[in-house]
């Protein structure tokens, strides 16, 4: 083949190419994600045809939502009965051809399991159209129970009694006052969960997740986003992947595996276990014990009332007003000890290949610099053990620290 005929053949391709996308974004049949500004003149006119439904449901029984491509939003109410609407959005060269399009597709509320199961079902042999858009607007009795399966599009639900599930899977999901307990799953989109009484489990594949009062136990997986959890009753559960994670209040205990994460942690009532790797820990404010495993991390754990445990590698440790006992083991890498005014402890502190300092003059350190040291101060309450290498050992009192 010819340079010439190679190009032209080339050429051809992409002139079909061009004309296949012109012909799918006139009818509406554009692949998610893919924006079309600027293109708006090669598309059909949109035409929307408004289908209403409803159906008696038993009290506490389940409605389920069947959404391939639209948005869905969920609210409740004190009526014992579902009032489902569904707005079919449809691009056509006519109104008369897109009102013949859409009518071949019905809304329908069906008995499914003891409840309802609200979707759209094309004709016998017609199927679904592409480019077709169904917006759901459903209305369920306060105590029921609610079950949502969503294609493109985003998903709300509020005020739900009883438990609620909700897969999605391109589209933000945004949940409130939920009764019972509530299980996300999300594979590209935002999921916000605010003031859920029951059990709350998200997996969220590449977005951010925040959760706001939460009356039970939260368990968040979201390997690639932010997570933010703010007012937790329970115990809070973590894993995230080159992301931010944030949680202030739980009231119960905390376990985070944060790789290439930044983590921060405040006012947590029990417990606390965290793996970070590669990005700064902070941890404030805690009732319980603290254990870590770091590696290449910067470590910093302020006013822990409990026992504290580090096992890291290549990670600097920063303790700062430690109100139990105390054992870390890190390497290459300074480990800095804020002691609380007035308490008396017992410390061994080693840094092979590296030295000890302090500005406590009961601990009475030898005038040279020493890679190893042990002493008491006052009645040696609380033990302090601490480990490194080719680095300094810090031990100074609180008032002493840098912005203390």
């Amino acid at each position: 083949m010819r340079r010439r005929d190679f190009f032209l053949l080339i050429l051809i391709l992409l002139v079909g190419a061009g004309f296949h996308f012109a012909r799918k974004i006139r009818q509406g049949e554009i692949p998610s994600g893919i924006r079309v500004d600027g293109l708006e003149f090669l598309q059909e006119p949109l035409y929307t045809f408004l289908e209403i439904g409803e159906a008696p449901l038993p009290e506490g029984s389940t409605v389920e939502i069947d959404a391939v491509r639209g948005d869905v939003e969920v609210l409740a109410w004190d009526e014992p009965k579902v009032v489902a609407e569904v707005r079919k959005h449809y691009r056509a060269s006519s109104e008369k051809e897109a009102e013949k399009t859409t009518r071949a597709l019905h809304l329908r509320l069906d008995p499914a399991g003891g409840g309802l199961k609200v979707q759209v079902i094309p004709d016998p042999g017609t199927g679904r159209p592409g480019g077709l858009q169904t917006d759901f607007t459903v209305k369920v009795p306060r105590k029921a129970r609610l079950r949502i399966t969503a294609g493109e599009g985003g998903v709300e639900a509020h005020g739900i009694g009883g438990d609620v599930v909700i897969s999605a899977s391109h589209g933000d999901v945004n949940v409130g006052d939920i009764g019972g307990a509530c299980e996300v799953t999300n594979r590209s989109g935002e999921v916000t969960a605010a003031a859920v009484a029951g059990n709350l489990t998200i997996v969220n594949e590449s977005d951010s997740v925040t959760v706001t009062g939460a009356g039970a136990n939260v368990e968040i997986q979201a390997p690639h986003g932010t997570v933010s959890v703010r007012d937790v009753r329970g115990d809070v559960r973590i894993r995230d992947n080159n992301g931010e994670v944030e949680v202030k209040g739980a009231g119960g205990n905390v376990e985070v595996e944060g790789l290439n994460s930044t983590v921060t942690l405040e006012k947590v009532a029990g417990a606390v276990k965290a793996a970070v790797e590669a990005d700064p820990l902070e941890i404030r404010d805690v009732g319980g014990p603290v254990t870590i495993e770091a590696e290449a991390a910067s470590v910093l754990l302020e006013d822990v009332r409990g026992r504290i445990q580090v096992t890291g590698r290549h990670s600097d440790v920063t303790l700062v007003r430690p109100g139990s006992d105390v054992e870390v083991r890190t390497t290459n890498q300074e480990i800095d000890l804020s002691v609380p005014p007035g308490q008396g402890f017992r410390v061994e502190a080693v840094s092979e290949n590296g030295e000890i300092e302090s500005d406590i003059p009961a601990l009475h350190l030898p005038e040279d610099p020493a890679p190893r040291f042990a002493g008491t101060v006052g009645d040696g309450r609380v033990r302090y053990r601490l480990f490194t290498s080719h680095s300094t050992i810090r031990i100074r009192s609180e008032a002493a620290r840098p912005g203390g």
